[in-house]
């Protein structure tokens, strides 16, 4: 979709949906502070996916959806959340109630999200990362492809999990601390 196109899409189509987005939202979270936040955040994503050619079909549920899968990965993120609060979220919005194609647009924009904090991982961890838990390949197999030992795949594998974690979920301080850990294993 062309600029333009997403313009007049956002502020005809998605913009007057903002009441139920507001409401959605203020009752969900526990914070309202972080309320205005939050619902730029699910704008920039809908825009992105706008731009991308994403048209839903069914689109106040998909931006409620979208506002669901951010508050759970906010709540994942925060770590101290009781698990009645993210089954909450979780039953808000019902999958089954999204056309196939939304929920297909969804995926697509998850997964580019996985992929991008993937390509971030330092290079040794990344290839252990692909090769054992996407590609599935036995460990020893991934330890002698990359001329290791096999507790060193562990310890890269450990270590990836842990930083793709954090890219998806963390905070600012993880994040940094990740760049750090990736200048590390540069030097």
């Amino acid at each position: 979709m062309k600029n333009g196109d997403t313009d007049r899409w956002f502020v005809d189509e998605v913009l007057p949906l903002e009441g139920a987005l507001t409401r959605f939202l203020a009752r969900k979270m526990q914070r309202g502070d972080e309320l205005v936040d939050l619902r730029q955040e699910v704008y920039a994503r809908l825009y992105e996916a706008a731009r991308g050619g994403a048209k839903p079909l069914n689109l106040q549920a998909f931006v409620l959806t979208v506002a669901r899968n951010m508050l759970i990965d906010r709540a994942r993120r925060q770590r101290v959340v009781g698990i009645e609060y993210v089954a909450d979220i979780e039953a808000v919005v019902i999958d089954d109630f999204m056309p196939a194609p939304d929920r297909e647009v969804h995926a697509r924009l998850e997964l580019g999200r996985v992929h991008a904090a993937i390509e971030t991982l330092p290079v040794r961890c990344r290839e252990a990362l692909v090769m054992r838990r996407i590609e599935d390949i036995p460990q020893k197999q991934v330890a002698k492809k990359m001329g290791i030992a096999e507790n060193t795949v562990e310890q890269h594998l450990r270590k990836g999990v842990r930083l793709l974690a954090d890219r998806l979920f963390g905070t600012a301080a993880s994040i940094s601390a990740d760049r750090k850990a990736v200048n590390d294993d540069a030097a």
